[in-house]
């Protein structure tokens, strides 16, 4: 068979895919053993305790927050790039304002200036 032009079809590219993204069997009972474990520690925490319940609401509230922080870092750093871009002028500087552009879209859909304790009222203690 020669060079070919000729796309795959969809319903190949969606196996494909599929396949690539699914979550291997001994992967999802590694995650399901967890958080039964996670939630049988809750359920086996006593609640009465107030330093028990400031330990659950605290792992709570700092639940990703090094992913934010990573996200927010990695923001700064394109910010950056983009004001160096910026300066250089010529077709350059329509490459920065597009990535500027992204990096506006981006902050949108970045959580970490969500104040997650303003909808979450019940956590507090």
């Amino acid at each position: 068979m020669g060079f070919s032009l000729e796309l795959p079809k969809e319903e190949e590219i969606e196996k494909v895919v599929k396949e690539e993204l699914q979550v291997p069997e001994k992967e999802k009972e590694v995650i399901a053993d967890a958080a039964l474990g996670k939630a049988q520690e809750v359920m086996d925490a006593d609640i009465d305790s107030f330093e028990t319940r400031k330990e659950i609401v605290d792992v709570i509230n700092g639940f990703g927050t090094d992913t934010l922080t990573k996200t927010r870092n990695r923001n700064e750093l394109l910010q950056k790039r983009m004001m160096s871009y910026n300066n250089v002028g010529g077709e350059t500087s329509e490459v920065a304002k597009g990535l500027e552009d992204l990096t506006i879209q981006m902050k949108d859909l970045d959580p970490s200036g969500i104040d997650f304790m303003k909808s979450v009222r019940y956590l507090t203690l």
